[in-house]
């Protein structure tokens, strides 16, 4: 199977051409190096998803393997970090509708693993799980016991002290009126920091 007929089974590579893409970043105001930049980025990540595809098109016995690089978790959006030590085997009818990327500049990488490497795969995504638990639990008991500890340390009586937090709380949730209330936070769009700040759910 050559490239155009891999580009064209694609989800977004089917409805995205070079030439729409050097468009569509122009019209973000970027100039024509950092156009052919951008560029030359896409399609080579292009050619290694489609090499990707190929090897499991070719050999179903094989695993879509979804990974979120470290450096790029703080930019992708909720949808892709879910995905991320997604194993999905060839012989899935669908597995196709989860190739990244999804978007421009969309973090996600795939590869494609021998039964024996995806088994490997689960069974470190596993680890790092259970490593990051732990790590979290143990952190929140120091912080608790040194909060417990600077608390009996308090040289303010009780009542005071409770007063005051309470009158912090009160401030904090009610402000003044005719005040507006803060915006909500919101995340940052998948991809922001790589594309112009473009999102992943632009096209």
């Amino acid at each position: 199977m050559n490239a155009k007929e891999l580009r064209a089974m694609h989800p977004l590579y089917r409805r995205l051409s070079g030439e729409v893409l050097w468009l569509f970043l122009e019209e973000q105001g970027l100039g024509p190096e950092e156009c052919d930049s951008l560029m030359q980025h896409f399609l080579q990540e292009m050619e290694d998803n489609l090499r990707v595809m190929q090897k499991l098109l070719a050999h179903p016995e094989r695993f879509l393997f979804l990974q979120l690089p470290h450096e790029h978790a703080a930019r992708a959006c909720p949808e892709c970090a879910a995905l991320h030590g997604m194993l999905l085997p060839a012989t899935r009818p669908d597995w196709l509708n989860f190739m990244p990327p999804f978007g421009i500049g969309c973090p996600l990488k795939a590869s494609a693993l021998s039964p024996q490497a995806a088994e490997q795969a689960k069974i470190q995504e596993k680890a790092k799980r259970e490593t990051g638990h732990k790590a979290g639990h143990k952190a929140g008991h120091k912080i608790g016991h040194k909060m417990g500890h600077k608390i009996e340390q308090a040289t303010e009586p009780e009542a005071e002290q409770e007063r005051k937090t309470k009158g912090e709380q009160k401030t904090a949730q009610a402000p003044p009126p005719g005040e507006p209330l803060p915006p909500p936070q919101k995340a940052e769009p998948c991809c922001a920091a790589f594309f112009a700040g473009l999102s992943c759910k632009t096209l």
